[in-house]
């Protein structure tokens, strides 16, 4: 019995022994809290490191970080640890105090638009008294520390020198608590007092149970609804439904970064927040670089779409998505029970333009298959079928030799996809050889055909074609962010004090050329690789537009008309044709000699226009003069029955030029002087219910057709007194009787053609109201423009493209520049009774606006923020 009292007083003691060693060796004994505990769930992202010294270094003597450490944001946090450094005593005392501890760094909302950072730092047995102790002894004047109580825990308010902010910290455990917002130092005091509050462990679990360790440089922990709440923060209302989604997708990741030349990396795994696995198969495919001759220079995004493992890398996708049921349980009975899909590849690519439209982003779709006649078949059919079998309602229409029609489907690709690519409130299809082409509007439509046309595409640019032959062909999802296009795209939705950001330092922004992301399958995980690819070439301003003189040509007479500029059908170089004053008509080429010249019985009205007479892709001229419409091949020959007359000696005035199927059997639409209306085709005979059709006045604007998808064709005329008829092809009114717009109308008008119910004409009568007429015949807005007098001149300036329009207001002495949405853009100040007005528009915020004073004869050349783009004005 005594040895066994002997036995458990030995053990006891040795146990105390070693409980005292512990005690004095090391923090076993030491209460140690894990910093991310103290962190509120509204964390926008997480960075937690343990060499928060050697991670800092990294950044800051990266190429990219001079460029970007002029933003003060950046150069006052450099500032601050440089003088955290100073206060240590340098010598890498800083460095020494904390290494090897756990260092977090958090993001969080502030405000509308505002974030900032909460430092949480957890230390190691009596490290975190002695790094107190050693930053107080640096301080030069620690009376200025002012300290208060909150929930028990001591907080210190130390006042920072540039300015009113003040930093604040303090100390719970083991743990410092410090940032420049005091509040959020008081939630991480509140949420570790309370048990109801969830911190973002709790709400990320899932990123804390993967084996990823914030060893070495460090974990960028981030989840979608952070990022969410980050672009909601940023952004206008225009941006809710994407920050919905983003918030809805329910993912996060672990990222670690890295540096290479001329680029930043973040790479890590994809994880779902539910705890379910994101399962995804590498699988070969064909590649992304597939695309290269498709995707237009107005890109700013591009997005790759595996189209079989989506669903499984977004498994809530459809859910969250504003899905009709009776829209998808159509498009499941007319196409995919049908085979459509049998014809897909697998793959899909989304183009989203530059430039923030009125209405919504600019998309296009391009759906690669096996055989585009049977696709575009299966869609014809379903159109039609949505028109209740009418043909005729299968409104189709070319440009540059493209057929495309509109589907009268509300989100057709959405719900065709199962939540995928949505913003096509309206969808417009046609096709480019083995390819599917949707766009969410017409005029989105035109211009990717335009660019087709016009070989501006990435697959014609080093710059693009290395990013998309770079990129991992596996990728289940890839997603490649023009920088200086998605800058256009992004600032007019931007919060104003976020823009003002964007702007002052928009030269740094645009120091990245590219932003890559990819989503790949590596052993059963899905790998997220993030990259964003920069240059340093000297910032330097440039102007929108250079303009030299690059040929000049002389005549004998000034200049009546033109120059109007022409397509050689042999070479596609550009040609000019003008009329002098004694009416003779001459056609230059581009090296400036004159191919003919021809003397015309009067001066040229309006519009010239080319056409394919002889359907043999070689291109003729037909223009019209009072007396009649002529008609010359490129050496200047007549078309035969050229030239075409009005009955009864009448003379014309206005004149236009219609292809209504772009088949090329081309009618030509007149009015005369009193606004009858004519129609010859091009054999000069007279259509039906056109010989001629009576009007009530003359006409204000070229009488013109309109095809608008789902509604069919109009003939639009448009009077002086004020009238507006809506006719069909035969003549016939489509409302009964003419519009009433005004007591007249002094200018042409715009159209906004979005198509549909949705398209409209707008147009400015005589009091200065803007108004705008469906193509039901409904008078849909009416609203007075500023009218400083009764001289007030208004008018509307269509582009070159007509498709959208300016308004331009025209006082005594200055014009004022309006949108078509009555945006003010510029004032103008100039002083002429005889102003003309043009506008060309060669992209997102590339245009030139031009005023040309016929009484000083100058012409001056605007951008559209009212900068003269020529020093002076020209001659002209």
């Amino acid at each position: 019995m005594n040895t066994l009292k002997t036995i458990l007083i030995i053990v006891l003691l040795a146990m105390l022994s070693i409980a005292a060693f512990l005690a004095f060796k090391s923090d076993f004994f030491f209460k140690k809290i894990d910093p991310i505990t103290l962190i509120p769930s509204n964390a926008v992202l997480v960075f937690e490191t343990q060499e928060p010294v050697f991670v800092w270094n990294e950044i800051v003597t990266q190429p990219i970080w001079e460029r970007l450490s002029s933003i003060p944001a950046l150069k006052e946090m450099e500032q601050q640890l440089v003088n955290l450094d100073s206060i240590t005593g340098k010598s890498g005392n800083l460095d020494k105090a904390l290494k090897g501890q756990q260092f977090v760094l958090s993001m969080h909302p502030t405000g509308r638009d505002d974030f900032d950072f909460l430092f949480t730092i957890g230390f190691e047995a009596n490290r975190l008294s002695d790094f107190l102790t050693q930053i107080e002894g640096g301080l030069a004047n620690t009376s200025v520390i002012k300290s208060r109580n909150y929930s028990g825990i001591t907080l210190y308010e130390y006042p920072i020198a540039s300015g009113n902010a003040v930093f604040t910290y303090g100390v719970y455990e083991n743990i410092l608590l410090a940032s420049h917002t005091s509040f959020l130092v008081e939630d991480a005091i509140r949420l570790v007092k309370s048990s109801e509050l969830r911190n973002f462990k709790e709400t990320y679990a899932v990123l804390f149970q993967s084996p990823e360790t914030a060893q070495g440089i460090g974990l960028l922990r981030m989840g979608s609804s952070g990022l969410s709440k980050l672009v909601a923060s940023a952004t206008t209302v225009r941006t809710e439904d994407f920050t919905r989604q983003l918030n809805d997708l329910q993912m996060a990741a672990n990222l670690r970064f890295a540096f290479e030349e001329g680029k930043v990396n973040f790479s890590g795994e994809l994880l779902g927040i539910s705890g379910t696995p994101l399962t995804i198969l590498s699988t070969p495919l064909n590649k992304i670089n597939l695309f290269n001759e498709l995707i237009s220079n107005r890109t700013a995004i591009f997005r790759h779409h595996r189209l079989d493992q989506s669903g499984n890398l977004h498994p809530r996708l459809r859910e969250i998505s504003q899905i009709r049921n009776t829209i998808s349980a159509e498009i499941e009975s007319q196409l995919i029970s049908r085979g459509f899909f049998d014809n897909v590849s697998g793959q899909a690519g989304l183009m989203v333009f530059e430039g923030f439209d009125k209405k919504e982003l600019e998309k296009v779709l391009l759906l690669p298959v096996g055989n585009v006649e049977t696709a575009l078949t299966m869609l014809e059919e379903f159109s039609v079928q949505l028109n209740q079998g009418d043909r005729e309602l299968l409104a189709k229409d070319r440009h540059w030799g493209k057929a495309f029609f509109a589907l009268g489907i509300e989100e057709f690709p959405m719900h065709l996809f199962d939540g995928k690519f949505e913003g096509f409130n309206e969808t417009v299809v046609s096709s480019i050889g083995n390819y599917i082409v949707f766009a969410n509007s017409i005029r989105t439509m035109k211009n990717f055909l335009d660019d087709y046309d016009n070989d501006s595409m990435w697959g014609k640019s080093v710059f693009q074609k290395k990013y998309l032959e770079s990129a991992p062909q596996e990728a289940v999802f890839s997603q490649f962010i023009d920088v200086n296009k998605f800058f256009n795209l992004i600032l007019p939705a931007l919060s104003p004090d976020w823009q003002s950001i964007f702007q002052k330092y928009a030269q740094e922004i645009q120091a990245f050329d590219m932003i890559f992301l990819s989503i790949t399958a590596e052993n059963g995980k899905s790998m997220v690789k993030i990259e964003f690819d920069y240059h340093l070439e000297p910032i330097k301003k440039s102007a929108d537009f250079l303009l030299t003189l690059s040929r000049e040509v002389s005549f004998n007479q000034a200049l009546a008309y033109g120059p109007k500029v022409l397509e050689n059908f042999n070479d596609k170089s550009r040609e000019y044709l003008v009329q002098d004053e004694d009416m003779t008509l001459h056609l230059i080429n581009s090296e400036g000699d004159r191919v003919f010249s021809s003397v015309l019985s009067g001066a040229i009205i309006g519009q010239v226009f080319q056409v394919d007479y002889y359907k043999n892709d070689k291109l003729q001229v037909v223009f019209a003069t009072s007396d009649g419409i002529y008609g010359y091949d490129r050496i200047g020959e007549p078309l035969p029955d050229f030239p075409i007359v009005l009955p009864g000696g009448r003379t014309i005035a206005q004149f236009n030029v219609l292809d209504y199927d772009k088949s090329r059997d081309y009618r030509f639409f007149v009015s005369d002087e009193s606004g009858d209306l004519y129609i010859f085709d091009q054999r000069g005979q007279l259509l039906e219910g056109w010989n001629p059709r009576r009007t009530t006045g003359r006409l204000a604007a070229t009488p013109a057709h309109h095809r608008i998808s789902g509604m069919g064709d109009f003939m639009i005329s448009l009077h002086e007194n004020g009238n507006l008829e809506l006719m069909n092809r035969k003549g016939e009114s489509k409302t009964g009787s003419a519009i009433r717009l005004g007591e007249s109308v002094p200018t042409v008008y715009g159209l906004t053609d979005r198509g549909g119910s949705s398209a409209q004409i707008v147009t400015i009568n005589n009091a200065g109201e803007l108004v705008k007429v469906n193509f039901n015949g409904e008078l849909t807005y009416r609203n007075q423009l500023l009218r400083p007098d009764r001289e007030t001149k208004f008018n509307i300036v269509p582009n070159e493209n007509k498709d959208n329009f300016l308004i331009v207001i025209q006082e005594y002495n200055k014009i004022n520049v309006l949108s078509q949405d009555e945006k003010p853009l510029f004032t103008w100040d100039i002083l002429s009774d005889d102003l003309c007005f043009q506008w060309f528009s060669f992209g997102y915020q590339k245009d030139i606006f031009v005023v040309i004073d016929r009484v000083q004869e100058f012409v001056y050349l605007f951008n559209l923020k009212g900068e003269l783009l020529n020093s002076k004005p020209l001659n002209g």
